[in-house]
């Protein structure tokens, strides 16, 4: 699948699905769930019906255009040995159904239907689709990035200062908390959405010029790292080594490439 027509043949095929699969399974619940349709898989950390509804759907849809393996939010939620699928296997889907599902649940409309298409470890295609404004921007490596259909690679940052960024240290070790903490006060943050989804658009539309994660799932940030990386940003372990969605490493810095030489290795220092 990594020739160029096949890719931009299954941009086309995965984003329809993923468009009539939200229509039916995330968008007719959103504002509508009830009590039992919410559950708490760890305090803050939701699930709901809609999550699990849209991954069963997409995985019979997506497994129809290429059968591998799936591996989905919640899925590994029950599973957690199906994240080494995304590392070992020839090829894999990664879903994240609702991201930003605590958003969802409040009514917010800051979240996203994601998916990302796994080569050998490495995120070869991703798509991100915002339901509210029906906005789908995909990429395939070597093909480029679309958003809804035209062309597209990073914007110029829409501050005089290009240094705005998400900065999330949350999950980072307690004792690396103020060092990592030290080097967010010397930058410019912009708001956390609670939707990585949403991030990674903002850095390529420029509203964002960098964002750091210290947690990073694959479903979080493959389709995004795919996205921005072939946008022209530099998406990268602190050290410096490519992004693996399924190395099971913690760290990842997606910047403008101006930027990342001077943000990554200080917070490569501040974590170690």
């Amino acid at each position: 699948m990594t020739e160029s027509a096949d890719l931009l043949l299954l941009l086309d095929r995965v984003g329809e699905s993923i468009r009539e699969v939200g229509a039916i399974e995330v968008m007719p619940r959103f504002r509508s769930l009830q009590h039992g349709d919410i559950e708490e898989k760890s305090p803050g950390d939701y699930v709901t019906v809609a999550d699990h509804a849209c991954e069963v759907a997409l995985e019979v849809r997506l497994r129809a255009i290429l059968d591998v393996p799936v591996v989905g939010e919640e899925a590994a939620t029950r599973d957690p040995g199906l994240l080494g699928l995304v590392d070992r296997a020839p090829a894999t889907w990664i879903v994240d159904p609702i991201d930003g599902t605590a958003n969802f649940v409040a009514g917010s409309t800051d979240f996203a239907v994601m998916v990302a298409l796994a080569e050998f470890g490495e995120a070869v295609a991703g798509w991100i689709w915002h339901p509210i404004s029906d906005r789908l921007v995909s990429a395939a490596r070597g093909v480029g990035v679309f958003d809804d259909g035209t062309p597209r690679t990073l914007s110029a940052p829409e501050h005089a200062r290009s240094g705005s960024g998400v900065l999330k240290h949350k999950y980072v070790a307690p004792e690396h908390r103020a060092a990592v903490a030290a080097v967010a006060d010397e930058l410019e943050l912009a708001p956390d959405r609670g939707c990585a989804g949403l991030e990674y658009l903002d850095v390529l539309d420029g509203r964002s010029s960098f964002l750091f994660y210290w947690r990073t799932r694959p479903w979080d940030h493959a389709p995004g790292g795919a996205i921005t990386a072939e946008a022209g940003a530099c998406v990268a372990r602190l050290d410096g080594e490519p992004y693996r969605p399924g190395d099971g490493r913690r760290g990842l810095l997606t910047a403008r490439p101006e930027l990342w030489d001077g943000i990554g290795p200080r917070l490569d220092a501040a974590t170690t």
